[in-house]
């Protein structure tokens, strides 16, 4: 953790952690709104930024406690409400007549109410669940096998949160097998990402 005490000296850690969390939590769920293809498959935009709010979660989790951690998701999710509530009201203000984008706005973030309800759900039960989780296996296995316990708890987790946002979000909006299809792929993808991002814990935890 010394290393992001180096980098940003007068703000602590947690902060930091924190502010990174946020950033990809909102990042996400303003993502979701495009579907984009990777590997031939297709998958909401917010693959791109999700995975590194359980990496993060993990992180503060481990050497900050559960409080900590809850702490950081319901500040999380307050602020995405704000943020959600913000760009809803910016979306359908009345559109000047030289601006001609006000139809194609209104369709790419017409999804976006049903985005908030899925996080609000998912987020809370996933990220509280992994965070507990991991507290759990935590205080089981002696505080050893970090790298393991990241592992198995995001994978429970992700599998949770998963399945309550893309069933919410884009039931109805997809065919059901592109709709698997992008469930599986997402959740492929936050594991992929847990496990190549986790070692880098004990990098952070002793530079």
């Amino acid at each position: 953790m010394l290393f992001l005490k180096r980098l940003m000296p007068d703000m602590p850690v947690y902060q930091t952690l924190a502010y990174i969390y946020i950033i990809a939590v909102i990042l996400s769920n303003l993502s979701s709104n495009k579907i984009t293809m990777f590997m031939g498959h297709e998958i909401d935009g917010g693959f791109l930024f999700f995975p590194l709010t359980y990496f993060v979660n993990d992180f503060v989790t481990e050497n900050y406690g559960f409080r900590q951690a809850k702490s950081m998701i319901i500040t999380a999710y307050v602020l995405n409400l704000l943020f959600f509530v913000g760009f809803l009201f910016v979306v359908h203000l009345p559109a000047a007549d030289i601006w001609p984008y006000q139809d194609s706005m209104s369709a790419i973030f017409d999804l976006s109410p049903r985005i908030f309800i899925a996080s609000a759900l998912a987020y809370f039960v996933g990220e509280l669940l992994n965070s507990k989780l991991l507290t759990i296996f935590k205080v089981k296995l002696a505080g050893k096998f970090v790298y393991f316990r990241f592992l198995a708890s995001t994978s429970i987790a992700a599998l949770v949160e998963n399945s309550i946002f893309y069933m919410i979000v884009f039931y109805n909006v997809v065919e059901f097998p592109v709709l698997l299809n992008m469930m599986l792929m997402q959740y492929i993808l936050k594991l992929l990402v847990e496990a190549i991002i986790a070692p880098s814990y004990y990098f952070f935890r002793r530079s």
